[in-house]
């Protein structure tokens, strides 16, 4: 009989047969031994006679449960076909996980469809939840694979629903703190990945990039955090999933173009604001104090494979003791090779000025520079600034550097709640550097995020800055 209904050749077939004989036997069983009033209806004959399925009508016949049974899986093998496939979540839909599928259904593992809730037997040896059920899926005490629930139990992370981990017996939060992980982007915000036990970890200590695990990094102050696109490295492990770290900045490469190459070390003039409003504080820091330690970060991490130079405005000197409210300010440090030291000791010196923010002032002064005309590198501006605009315009300023011949691209970082993120980001915009998505300027309202943002920055300058040297082996 079971090969006149061609159960012989149909895997799937002969699975879901097997579960309507077990609660069969198994309802006959108890109602012979007491342990129910009446006959109790086979779940998965029930629910294909719902799907519309025909010829079974409750009855426990194996051949007419057999054939209610195919015509209600008819659409099972083809669920995945886009043309004539079971609806999303519909009985016989393909999934991965049981809440891929619709209430009162699960997901059966192997063949990977949508199937009645209770159709599907299991088996969890010393008194586990089984692993056989597939994701998000438990076996229960009766023997059949039923939903799990957000933050339910769990033995193994296959317990667990979309989005959650398991965590000692119960699901969480994907990423959270004693999670499993490899890198520090499994995690959730602001945690990386515990190289010493390898899962998600917050408040890590450390001396060196080494001991943050994948995709995490030592700040100045020995903690480790993760990592961003662009930041600083010593080597690939520092850098986020899918970039490279080439001359101490993770970087996604250019279409393979890395082997046997030559780094063209690009010009970049820092250009800072030190208007007053650089004298108010973040936390327990001036925003003054706070640009000057992640100036000297980047100059730390890149002085050695970018040229970099130092304007600051406005005033016309160090101590800010000449200069007006709309004077351009001056090129403290002309751009030079190995020109950290320099930049630094001039920052440590200088002095914030009781003026106004002439941007537009300052970029024009930077129009025409030596050290901006340089046609055998890329040039950039990297201009910082904590407020709007209080002169003229900025936007025909970068324009008229980008028009140079080199052009000079211009980055653009606002720094605290004061500035204008339309002026900004039509700065970048002009300056050929906006960022994908709402805001295309960077923007850092506190220490960690400015030193992040140059580090994204300097990543960018360098990806793509190299000429090559010979043929590929």
């Amino acid at each position: 009989m079971l090969a006149e209904a061609g159960i012989a050749n149909d895997v799937p077939m002969r699975l879901h047969l097997r579960t309507t004989i077990s609660v069969a036997w198994a309802t006959a069983f108890a109602a012979c031994s007491g342990d129910v009033a009446g006959p109790m209806p086979s779940p998965l004959v029930n629910d294909v006679e719902d799907a519309g399925s025909n010829g079974a009508n409750g009855s426990r016949d194996v051949q007419n449960a057999s054939s209610g049974t195919d015509a209600g899986l008819d659409g099972v093998d083809d669920a995945a076909d886009d043309a004539g496939g079971a609806d999303l979540g519909e009985i016989g839909a393909a999934c991965d996980r049981t809440d891929d599928c619709r209430s009162g259904l699960e997901c059966l593992p192997g063949p990977g469809r949508c199937l009645p809730a209770g159709s599907v037997l299991c088996s969890a040896p010393d008194g586990g939840l089984g692993t056989t059920c597939g994701q998000g899926a438990l076996c229960s005490d009766a023997g059949v694979c039923e939903a799990n629930r957000t933050g339910g139990p769990c033995d193994v992370d296959e317990h667990c629903v979309r989005g959650e981990q398991c965590l000692v017996d119960h699901c969480v939060l994907a990423g959270s703190p004693g999670t499993n992980c490899a890198r520090a982007e499994h995690c959730q915000s602001s945690m990386i990945c515990d190289p010493a036990s390898s899962v998600c970890a917050a408040g890590v200590t450390c001396s060196d990039n080494a001991g943050c695990g994948v995709g995490g990094i030592c700040d100045l102050l020995g903690q480790c955090r993760p990592n961003v696109s662009g930041g600083s490295c010593e080597n690939d492990q520092n850098c986020i999933e899918g970039e490279s770290c080439v001359g101490h900045a993770c970087v996604t490469g250019c279409g393979g173009a890395f082997f046997q190459a030559e780094r063209v070390a690009p010009n970049v003039m820092i250009l800072v604001d030190r208007s007053a409003s650089m004298t108010l504080r973040i936390g327990n820091d001036s925003k003054w104090d706070i640009a000057r330690n992640a100036a000297f970060k980047l100059l730390t991490d890149h002085g050695e494979d970018i040229r970099f130079g130092l304007s600051l405005f406005p005033g016309a000197d160090l101590q800010c003791s000449r200069g007006a409210n709309c004077s351009p300010g001056l090129v403290s440090v002309p751009i030079a090779d190995h020109n950290g030291w320099n930049i630094k000791q001039f920052l440590r010196d200088a002095y914030v000025c009781n003026l106004g923010t002439p941007l537009a002032e300052a970029l024009y002064g930077l129009v025409g520079s030596a050290g901006l005309r340089d046609p055998n590198r890329p040039n950039y501006v990297v201009v910082l600034t904590d407020g709007q605009a209080s002169c003229g315009e900025p936007v025909p300023a970068v324009e008229a550097l980008r028009a140079q011949d080199p052009e000079v691209k211009t980055f653009v970082v606002g720094f605290g709640t004061s500035v204008d993120p339309a002026e900004l980001s039509a700065m970048a915009g002009a300056g050929g550097t906006a960022q994908p998505g709402g805001v295309a300027y960077y923007q850092a309202d506190d220490a960690d995020a400015l030193s992040a943002a140059f580090a994204s920055i300097a990543g960018n300058v360098l990806s793509c800055d190299y000429t090559p040297v010979g043929s590929p082996a």
